[in-house]
């Protein structure tokens, strides 16, 4: 079933409430350590404009870049966490530096590789457009070329990271998933689907405008609320808000027979189900941590049982 951005925003909100205090402070400590790191360049560099400063700027900056990266996956897996009732705190933030970094990494320099070939004609016709114009010399043959290379590349650059963006959260679900495998992973799920998340990310350009008013503070609640609505889009494309645990691309998230909520004793299913029949995402996560879809999802208690308690 696939849900529109509206349910999937309701959805967010529901499961926000109760988690803030862990949710916004996450995103906080990430926009802290994501100043500190981009303020780095700045500090060792200086205001030099030789080229060999300029070559080590670009390449701290590339750095730092593929760090803030793997940082925010961190929110995604405190985003996944608070949605199926599992464990979680600040310290999740830093979750991708403990599970295979490397696998994060690439992801990160795939995306922003794209992203620079995409736009390198708009750079060449932009750095002709530069030429003319500080000689005075103003000229559409030069200004209509980059303006439409420009926007090829923005579409094709958007239509590719589109493809990819679950790569990641693939990997937070399965450990021994391959960089390259993730992103093939995501090319498939994302087919028919590229459209549903870019309209449900331009949906929010209305409240980070707005945030602008708040001096930006109001982003601490806005971010957790994309990261949290993309979370229920992945949830929704891999079939986990249906109970199925297969996508309708055939994507089975979890590798069993999607008898899960049928069989599981915590949900009403025959006491005698062996949950060691099945693998899920988190081997060492309990299966009645987590929740059906997508009515209990309007009843989730912020309170839940510790695992002694569980035992």
């Amino acid at each position: 079933m696939k849900r529109s951005s509206s349910q999937l925003k309701l959805l967010a909100r529901t499961s926000m409430a109760g988690h803030y205090s862990v949710l916004v402070s996450s995103v906080l400590l990430f926009f802290i350590v994501t100043l500190m790191l981009e303020s780095i360049p700045g500090v060792i560099i200086g205001n030099g404009r030789t080229i060999g400063g300029l070559a080590l700027q670009s390449v701290i900056t590339l750095i730092i870049s593929l760090l803030t990266s793997v940082i925010s996956v961190g929110l995604i897996r405190i985003a996944l966490s608070v949605i199926r009732r599992q464990p979680y705190g600040i310290g999740d933030l830093f979750y991708a530096f403990s599970h295979h970094p490397d696998r994060f990494i690439i992801v990160a320099f795939i995306r922003a590789l794209v992203s620079t070939v995409c736009q390198l004609p708009s750079f060449f016709f932009g750095s002709s457009f530069f030429r003319h114009a500080s000689g005075n010399i103003f000229s559409w043959q030069v200004l209509l070329p980059n303006l439409l290379w420009t926007l090829a590349g923005t579409f094709l650059s958007t239509v590719v990271l589109l493809a990819l963006a679950l790569a990641n959260t693939l990997m937070i679900d399965h450990d021994d998933l391959s960089a390259m495998e993730a992103l093939r992973e995501s090319g498939r799920l994302m087919h028919g689907n590229k459209g549903r998340l870019f309209y449900i990310d331009l949906s929010f350009l209305g409240l980070i405008f707005l945030s602008v008013f708040t001096c930006y503070i109001g982003m601490l609640w806005v971010y957790p609320y994309m990261i949290m609505t993309e979370a229920y889009f992945y949830l929704d494309v891999i079939g986990e808000l249906d109970g199925t645990g297969t996508s309708q691309n055939g994507y089975d998230a979890y590798g069993y027979d999607g008898d899960f909520y049928r069989n599981n004793a915590s949900y009403g299913g025959p006491s005698s189900y062996d949950g060691s029949r099945h693998t899920y995402p988190h081997g060492d996560r309990h299966a009645s941590d987590y929740i059906e879809y997508p009515e209990d999802t309007y009843h989730v208690s912020s309170d839940r049982s510790s695992d002694e308690e569980r035992n």
